[in-house]
């Protein structure tokens, strides 16, 4: 059985909530790929350095990127993971619930 925590899911939630915004999710996808500071995202983005930094710190703040070093950033695996996760479970209870013969809610 897949198991979850409540922790799990909220993060899971507040991660799919942040990646929202097309530039932040576009930020995540690029420090997965290689990490960078905000002044390589912005070249490689077309995007404003002020608005890059804003995005920078919504990753942060849950937890979907971290600092490597001093203004270098990276995707953190354990984000990705938590979302699969959560996703993984929905996708079973979808599976089990929403199965032909399965009960049906009026």
């Amino acid at each position: 059985m897949l198991a979850v925590s409540k922790q799990e899911i909220d993060a899971a939630r507040r991660l799919l909530d942040v990646f929202g915004d097309p530039l932040r999710r576009k930020v995540f996808e690029r420090l997965a790929l290689r990490s960078s500071g905000a002044v390589g995202l912005m070249k490689a983005m077309d995007a404003a350095y002020e608005d890059i930094r804003h995005r920078i710190r919504s990753l942060s703040k849950v937890g979907a990127i971290t600092r490597i070093h001093d203004r270098c950033y990276g995707a953190d695996p354990r984000a990705a993971n938590s979302i699969r996760r959560y996703l993984d479970v929905l996708l079973t209870i979808t599976s089990i619930t929403q199965s032909p013969g399965a009960p049906r809610a009026h």
